[in-house]
């Protein structure tokens, strides 16, 4: 009879792991299917995985995720990104390993995976929320990387870019680490009223 309990505690506790392992890899985010015709033509070196350690947000001050990859195929554009999107769209520019040409300061491009938004920085919230897929796909995209790198689901500021240094991990903005670097020229992308605490909100979600 003990022998049977025994047997019947083990066979429970092994149904027990094999069903959570389940349901986390049911639940793990997944990175949207991405269109990967288009490719940048600046960029670093690679990286390994275990450097990745930022997300950073960006809005692409123009209307389509096809118009901004589009650019970063341009030898003009002098930048680029990890992925675009749109609300419709999303545009694979580089791969995760590439060291991208998306940000000034501190190591956010060796260290970081980059994401424009179609949009601009001059937007109201309103005018953000009117187009939510857009962020809502750029979630997704965040969400995926996070999950797959190990990155915490908390938003940096430019004071806390600033306080941590090479050791701040989680998300932010390229407007953030102009400010946490005061670098000349800097971007304010994806802008002052962009709804971060809506992306948050999924992202962590």
């Amino acid at each position: 009879m003990i022998v049977r309990v025994a047997k019947w505690v083990v066979g429970g506790v092994a149904a027990l792991a094999v069903g959570l392992a389940i349901r986390r890899a049911i639940k793990r985010p997944v990175m949207p299917a991405c269109d990967e015709s288009i490719r940048a033509v600046h960029f670093g070196g690679t990286r390994p995985a275990s450097q990745i350690r930022l997300i950073v947000l960006h809005d692409t001050e123009g209307d389509t995720a096809v118009g901004a990859a589009g650019w970063f195929a341009n030898a003009a554009s002098e930048g680029s990104a990890h992925v675009v999107v749109d609300q419709t769209h999303c545009y694979r520019t580089l791969p995760d390993d590439v060291i991208p040409w998306g940000a000034k300061g501190d190591r956010v491009n060796d260290d970081g995976l980059h994401v424009e938004q179609a949009g601009y920085a001059k937007w109201s919230r309103d005018e953000w929320m009117a187009n939510r897929a857009t962020i809502e796909n750029a979630a997704r995209v965040a969400a995926a990387w996070a999950d797959e790198y190990g990155i915490p689901l908390r938003f940096l500021t430019a004071s806390d870019l600033r306080a941590m240094g090479t050791g701040a991990r989680g998300i932010t903005t390229h407007e953030q680490i102009t400010n946490a670097f005061d670098v000349a020229g800097g971007h304010t992308d994806p802008g002052v009223d962009y709804p971060i605490d809506y992306f948050m909100s999924l992202v962590r979600a």
